[in-house]
C-alpha cells in the first residue's frame, strides 16, 4: 500500500494542482488519497476496483477493473454527506514504447510460432500490434468527466498516441432525450399485452364466435382475437403440416437448422474484441485450424433463407393462380404490400425493443456504446419502413442484421413479374423463367467483377492479414440484393421443376441423372465451403480464380439447398428428409424470423453485461451458443405472440374478408363441429411464415 501512494501520489499531485482540472475533482482525488493512507474502505474499494496495465502477452489487451465495486463506492463528507460517488469508465489507449516495440520485433523474429501468423512479415506484426488499444476500465469521482482523466493521461505526450474514454452518466440529460420515446414504446408494448390477455380471453370464452349482442362489436372482436396467445401457441406448436404442404415438410427442417446455425456463427462475431482474453488463439484459429471454416463460412446461412424465400413466393403465385384471377398491377401491389407489412413492422419492433434495451442492462460495453448505437437507432430507423436498411454503412447502422429484410423485399420487388410469368402457365412462361435465370447469371458476373477490381477477399476471413478487407466485402458484396439474385433464382427454379414433376407436366429425372446429382452436388457443396481454407493457409485472395470462386458460392450454397428440397419433396430423401421433417424442428421453423430479429438482441445484452474478459474456444463457444438458442426461442415466441402472428393474423382476417369469408384463422377457434372438421382439414400453410 505505501508503495502504491509513493507512486499515485507525484501523479494525483499534478493532477491537483492543474489549471484543466476543476477544483472538485482535483479534491475528490486528494480525499481518496488521504482515505488510502488511513487505510479507509470506501478509498480501497475506489483504487481497487480500477484496472491495471494488461501484460500484452497472448494478445491479453484488456483488464476490466471491477464495474460494481466502482459503482457502489461511495465517499462521505464530515457530516455524513455523500460527496461523491464511483464513476466507471472505460479508457482506450493506444500507446507507443520503444522497448515495447523492439520485444515485438525480437518476437517476430526468434518465435516461428508468433511470425508464421503473420506469414514471416516482421513489419506487418509490429504494424498490427502497435494499431491495437488497451482497454483498461478505471473508476473516478463522480465529480469528474471523462475529458479530465483523457486530458491528464495525454498530458505527457511520450507514450500515448491516442486515447478515448466513455464514463457511466450522471446527468440526465441524456435520459431525458429518450424519456418520451422509452414512455411511448412502454405503452405500446403494455397495449399489445393488453390485447393478447383480451383476445385470449375472447378465444377462451364458450360461443365466442357467435354473433354478440350488445358490448363489443363482432369485428371488433375478430380483431382483438387475432392477438389471442392461443392462435399464437397453436400456430406455433400444431406439428401437423397441411396435407397440401407435406411434400415440402423438409422446409421446416432447413429453416429450423438454418436459424440455429446463425445463432452459433454469431456467438462468435458478436464479441467485443477488447475484452478478449487470450486473444492470439483466434489468430491461430484464423491461421491454421480447419474447424474455424464453419465458423466464417456462416454468412453463407443467409442464402438459405433467399433460396427458401424465391421457392415459396413462386408456390405462393402457383396457388394463387388457381382461384379468380384479378388485374397484374392489383396481384402485384397485394403482394408486395403483403410482404412489406410481414417484413417492416416486426423490424421496427425489434429497433424499439433495441432502445429500451439500454435502459435495463448495466455493464461496462453498455456504457461505453450507448451513445453510439442510441443515436444511429434513432437517426435511422426510417430505413426498415423504406427497405434501405442495407445500404447503411457499418459505422451508420443501428442493428447491422437488419439488412436482410431491405435485401428480401428488393429481391421481392425484382423477381415478382418473372414469378408471375412462371406460374401463369401462359405464354409469358418461357420469359419468365429466361429473366429469372439470366439475373441469376448476371448475380455470378456482378460478384466476380466487383470482387476482382475492388480486391475484395473472396471469402470472410478475419485473420489479422485480411481483415481490413471485411468492411469493403460487406459494402460492396455481402449486403447488396445484387448478390443474393442467384439464390432467389435457385429457389424458384426448384420449385417450378418441383410443381412441374409432379403435375406429370414434366418427365422425371432418369436414374442415371439422379445418381450423378446424389454424387455430384453433395461433393460440390463440400468443396465450396471448404475451399476458402487455401486463403487461410495464406493463398493469394486476389486474382480471378478467386474472383470467380467469390461469384458462384453463394450460387453453389443454394444449389445445395434447393437439391436438398428437392429429393425430400420427391421422396427420395431417405435418411436426410427423416431428419429434416422432425416435429421437434417444426416449431422453430415457424419462429425462425423472430429467432432471426431477436437472436441479436439477446447476445448483445450478454455482451453489454459482461464484467470481466472472456476466454474463446469452441467448446465454450458451442455451449454459449446452446444456451443462447434456448433463450433466443423463448423470446422469439414472446416477439411472435406480440407482434408477427397478429400482424399475419390481421392480414389473413383482411384478406378473408374480401373473400367474403367470416372469421380469421385462429387455433383456438370454437367453431360449429362442421367448422371445427373444416379447420382441421385446414393446417397452417407453409408460406405463411417469414423468411
Amino acid at each position: 500500500m505505501k508503495r502504491a501512494q509513493r507512486e499515485l501520489y507525484p501523479l494525483v499531485e499534478d493532477l491537483i494542482f492543474d489549471a484543466e482540472i476543476p477544483q472538485e475533482c482535483g479534491a475528490a482525488f486528494q480525499k481518496i488519497m488521504i482515505g488510502l493512507q488511513n487505510l479507509e474502505y470506501w478509498a480501497i474499494s475506489f483504487a481497487g476496483s480500477s484496472g491495471g496495465l494488461p501484460s500484452f502477452l497472448e494478445g491479453n489487451y484488456a483488464d476490466l477493473g471491477n464495474y460494481d465495486a466502482c459503482v457502489s463506492s461511495t465517499a462521505r463528507d464530515s457530516e455524513g454527506e455523500i460527496a461523491f460517488t464511483g464513476r466507471y469508465c472505460t479508457l482506450l489507449l493506444n500507446v507507443y514504447n520503444p522497448l515495447l516495440e523492439k520485444i515485438l520485433i525480437n518476437a517476430a523474429e526468434t518465435q516461428p510460432h508468433i511470425s508464421d501468423l503473420f506469414f514471416n512479415n516482421t513489419d506487418h506484426f509490429v504494424e498490427f500490434s502497435e494499431n491495437q488499444y488497451l482497454r483498461i476500465g478505471i473508476c473516478i469521482p463522480s465529480t469528474c468527466r471523462g475529458e479530465n482523466i483523457e486530458y491528464a493521461v495525454e498530458k505527457p505526450k511520450c507514450y500515448v498516441r491516442h486515447s478515448d474514454i466513455r464514463c457511466l452518466k450522471y446527468s440526465q440529460d441524456f435520459r431525458k432525450d429518450g424519456n418520451s420515446g422509452s414512455l411511448f414504446r412502454s405503452a405500446v408494448i403494455l397495449i399489445l399485452v393488453a390485447l393478447c390477455v383480451l383476445g385470449s380471453f375472447f378465444d377462451a370464452q364458450e360461443g365466442a364466435y357467435t354473433e354478440c349482442k350488445g358490448g363489443m362489436s363482432s369485428r371488433a372482436r375478430e380483431i382483438v382475437r387475432c392477438f389471442s396467445i392461443q392462435s399464437s401457441w397453436t400456430s406455433v406448436f400444431d406439428f401437423e403440416v397441411r396435407p397440401n404442404d407435406k411434400y415440402l415438410a423438409c422446409v421446416h427442417g432447413i429453416r429450423a437448422l438454418t436459424a440455429i446455425y446463425i445463432i452459433w456463427c454469431h456467438v462468435y462475431s458478436v464479441v467485443d474484441p477488447l475484452s478478449i482474453q487470450n486473444g492470439a488463439l483466434l489468430i491461430r484459429w484464423s491461421r491454421y485450424d480447419i474447424s474455424f471454416v464453419p465458423v466464417y463460412m456462416g454468412v453463407l446461412t443467409v442464402d438459405t433463407f433467399f433460396c427458401i424465400s424465391g421457392a415459396m413466393t413462386l408456390r405462393t403465385f402457383y396457388k394463387g393462380s388457381q382461384k379468380k384471377k384479378g388485374s397484374l398491377l392489383a396481384t402485384i401491389c397485394s403482394d408486395l404490400l403483403r410482404r412489406w407489412i410481414r417484413l417492416a413492422i416486426p423490424s421496427v419492433a425489434i429497433i424499439g425493443l433495441y432502445t429500451m434495451m439500454f435502459f435495463i442492462v448495466s455493464g461496462p460495453l453498455k456504457d461505453f456504446a450507448e451513445p453510439f448505437f442510441w443515436g444511429r437507432c434513432e437517426e435511422i430507423w426510417w430505413t426498415i419502413p423504406t427497405m434501405l436498411s442495407n445500404v447503411n454503412r457499418v459505422e451508420d447502422s443501428c442493428l447491422l442484421h437488419l439488412w436482410y429484410v431491405g435485401a428480401d423485399f428488393q429481391l421481392r420487388v425484382l423477381f415478382i413479374l418473372p414469378v408471375i410469368a412462371i406460374a401463369s402457365r401462359s405464354k409469358f412462361r418461357a420469359v419468365g423463367i429466361v429473366f429469372a435465370g439470366a439475373m441469376g447469371l448476371a448475380s455470378v458476373l456482378y460478384v466476380s467483377l466487383t470482387t476482382y477490381y475492388n480486391k475484395i477477399i473472396p471469402a470472410a476471413i478475419p485473420s489479422p492479414r485480411l481483415l481490413p478487407h471485411l468492411l469493403d466485402m460487406y459494402y460492396y458484396v455481402h449486403s447488396t440484393p445484387f448478390t443474393r439474385l442467384a439464390s432467389f433464382a435457385l429457389g424458384v427454379g426448384v420449385m417450378f421443376v418441383i410443381e412441374e414433376q409432379r403435375s406429370g407436366k414434366m418427365k422425371a429425372f432418369p436414374r442415371s441423372v439422379m445418381l450423378s446429382l446424389h454424387i455430384g452436388i453433395p461433393l460440390i457443396s463440400v468443396i465450396n465451403f471448404y475451399l476458402p481454407y487455401y486463403w487461410q493457409l495464406g493463398g493469394d485472395p486476389w486474382t480471378v480464380w478467386s474472383a470467380l470462386y467469390a461469384g458462384l458460392v453463394r450460387g453453389i450454397w443454394s444449389l445445395g439447398v434447393s437439391w436438398l428440397i428437392y429429393i425430400c419433396a420427391m421422396g427420395c430423401g431417405g435418411a436426410v428428409n427423416w431428419i429434416l421433417t422432425l416435429r421437434a424442428l417444426v416449431p422453430i421453423s415457424r419462429l425462425s424470423f423472430s429467432i432471426y430479429l431477436i437472436h441479436i438482441l439477446v447476445l448483445e445484452v450478454k455482451l453489454l453485461q459482461m464484467r470481466g474478459t472472456h476466454e474463446p474456444g469452441h467448446y465454450l463457444q458451442t455451449i454459449t451458443a446452446l444456451g443462447l438458442t434456448l433463450l433466443s426461442i423463448f423470446c422469439a415466441f414472446i416477439f411472435y405472440s406480440l407482434v408477427e402472428n397478429p400482424v399475419a393474423n390481421l392480414l389473413e382476417l383482411f384478406r378473408r374478408k374480401n373473400d367474403e369469408s367470416s372469421l380469421p384463422h385462429t387455433g383456438a377457434e370454437k367453431l360449429s363441429k362442421n367448422s371445427e372438421n373444416q379447420l382441421k382439414q385446414n393446417k397452417i400453410p407453409l408460406d405463411r411464415y417469414c423468411p
